[in-house]
């Protein structure tokens, strides 16, 4: 008995173990960290591209990544980096992803609907609007300054109302999105920002 009682919390630990370690690869945590990267840091390593980017302006980087829940597969990653002038170091302030793989601690990812979305965020304000030239639909950028997320959604051809996400942004809190977005190539000439 005292065995058996032993095997089944070794189990037990084990499986807490493991459901914590994948949860935390794909949390989304605001205005902190996307999975293993966090706002702030230092820019990783990324196939030689911190090596070599020695520019110190404010710049967007993408790189494919391993997708946390799907070994073998790749999933593509933009951040926005802002160089720290007195280290010389580009430091993440935005990190942008669509891979469903990523999600919030209750359950939000880009396949969640604007309205989930928006009963967990009532903070969020509609900063900017863009035409996605692939889908060719208006995406809407709903910012929750201050707590450091950002969606963009969907927006419906007829009501303008959002409807689904297609991309969730985790950013410094004291980062306004739009302020990154604008850099965002494809975004420059088509962000629509809103006052």
């Amino acid at each position: 008995m005292t065995i058996q009682f032993s095997v089944r919390i070794s189990v037990l630990c084990f499986l807490t173990f493991l459901t914590t370690t994948v949860f935390a690869s794909t949390l989304i945590v605001p205005g902190k960290s996307l999975g293993q990267w966090t706002i702030g840091s230092k820019m990783p390593e990324i196939k030689g591209h911190a090596a070599k980017d020695k520019t110190l302006t404010p710049h967007w980087i993408d790189w494919i990544a391993s997708s946390p829940k799907r070994p073998g597969k790749a999933t593509w990653m933009d951040a926005f980096v802002i160089p720290n002038h007195k280290t010389k170091v580009l430091q993440l302030r935005v990190l942008r992803s669509s891979d469903a793989s990523f999600r919030t601690s209750n359950g939000l990812s880009v396949k969640s609907s604007a309205a989930q979305i928006m009963r967990s965020f009532p903070t969020l304000k509609l900063a900017a609007t863009y035409r996605n030239a692939h889908l060719k639909r208006n995406i809407g950028i709903y910012d929750s300054f201050g707590k450091g997320i950002s969606f963009e959604l969907v927006l419906d051809p007829r009501t303008k109302k959002p409807t689904r996400c297609l991309v969730i942004n985790v950013h410094d809190k004291n980062l306004r999105i739009t302020d990154a977005l604008r850099h965002y190539p494809g975004l420059k000439n088509e962000l629509q920002i809103r006052k």
